[in-house]
């Protein structure tokens, strides 16, 4: 029979552990891994199919255990961990929100001289008597003084009775989704001092002062007519405050186009929109509907064409905060019958012009 070299190398080791007895130790510790490696080669390759076989499924087995680890355990983990993220996400925007918000309250008091005035914009004020010093007007009948009805008096809606023509400059829509037309072209007229308004509606303004005069109320004009140069001044300005606040720029954007109208899109760029205070009461806040002046304009601007341009409650449909303040020139008719219905300009022109 033909020795093997596996035998060999065995008579070959324990003769020389033998012969070397110090060395027979380490002849053991030789011997006992050599033999070890022998038979497991000879175990893979005399049982090659059932080692395979095993081995396939054990590695079938980890597999399925892997995915029912990923499947289950770790789905939940995830689904939890969104969960908490999703909170927390919701959390964090209902903050930012109510921050926003009371930002938005905190600035709803705004002294006129901290609003419009700095070192690059001086806005002159003027009251009824420096305005009607210049256009005296006798005494007699106004256009307003005609009977046509109160703001919310049914009796008197005249709706039915006024036609309206899409296209006329009264009922020009300016908001953030409709900007000023690049070819809208005007004259301008000098109210007093460096104050102006579109021409056409100055008689009717005058005519509206002299009749709050006559009334006993106290009106000031403080901001009609604004170039696009100051409107970005004053929307720049208005950013830079709450991004000095720690808003970033998105957030101060948002903020300050709820309070100062986007450049572009102002009506006091038209020069149809004053801003009216009264002597007695000189903050640009809600407080100013309350108060005699604010009411009075309420009751009988649109009797002069006049209307209150963003109400109170309809912030959704004009995207701008309640101005009570703020009124803008559509004409008699057109105001007889927004004031009347409790409409904003944006209704007015869905439900009449289109």
């Amino acid at each position: 029979m033909k020795t093997t070299k596996y035998e060999k190398l065995i008579w070959k080791l324990t003769h020389f552990g033998r012969k070397n007895r110090f060395c027979r130790i380490l002849v053991l510790f030789l011997l006992v891994p050599v033999m070890g490696i022998h038979h497991m080669i000879q175990s893979l390759l005399h049982n090659g199919r059932r080692i395979t076989v095993i081995a396939c499924a054990g590695v079938c087995f980890l597999v399925n255990a892997s995915f029912r680890g990923y499947s289950a355990e770790p789905d939940a983990a995830v689904e939890e961990t969104d969960r908490i993220l999703e909170t927390e996400a919701i959390a964090e925007k209902e903050l930012l929100k109510d921050s926003m918000d009371q930002a938005l309250l905190d600035d709803a008091s705004t002294e006129y001289d901290g609003e419009y005035e700095d070192e690059d914009m001086e806005i002159d004020t003027f009251t009824i008597e420096d305005i009607l010093e210049e256009y005296p007007i006798p005494g007699g009948e106004t256009s307003g003084s005609a009977d046509k009805g109160k703001p919310g008096d049914e009796t008197g809606d005249m709706s039915s009775e006024f036609s309206f023509e899409a296209g006329d400059w009264r009922y020009i829509l300016v908001n953030k989704q409709h900007p000023i037309p690049e070819d809208y072209t005007f004259e301008l007229a000098t109210i007093k001092g460096s104050m102006q308004c579109d021409s056409r509606i100055l008689e009717d303004l005058i005519r509206m002062l002299q009749a709050a005069k006559e009334d006993g109320v106290s009106l000031s004009i403080c901001s009609p007519y604004r170039d696009m140069e100051k409107q970005i001044k004053l929307f720049d300005r208005k950013i830079n405050q709450y991004m000095s606040r720690g808003y970033s720029y998105l957030d101060a954007y948002k903020l300050a186009s709820q309070l100062v109208t986007v450049p572009g899109t102002s009506e006091h760029q038209l020069g149809l929109s004053i801003d009216f205070l009264s002597n007695n009461y000189r903050t640009l806040d809600y407080g100013f509907g309350k108060c005699a002046a604010g009411k009075w304009l309420f009751e009988h601007g649109y009797e002069y064409g006049f209307i209150l341009r963003y109400p109170k409650d309809k912030e959704t449909v004009t995207g701008i905060d309640y101005e009570p303040w703020h009124y803008r020139y559509v004409g008699v008719e057109a105001a007889t019958v927004i004031m009347q219905n409790g409409l904003t300009l944006e209704e007015f022109v869905e439900d009449y012009l289109n």
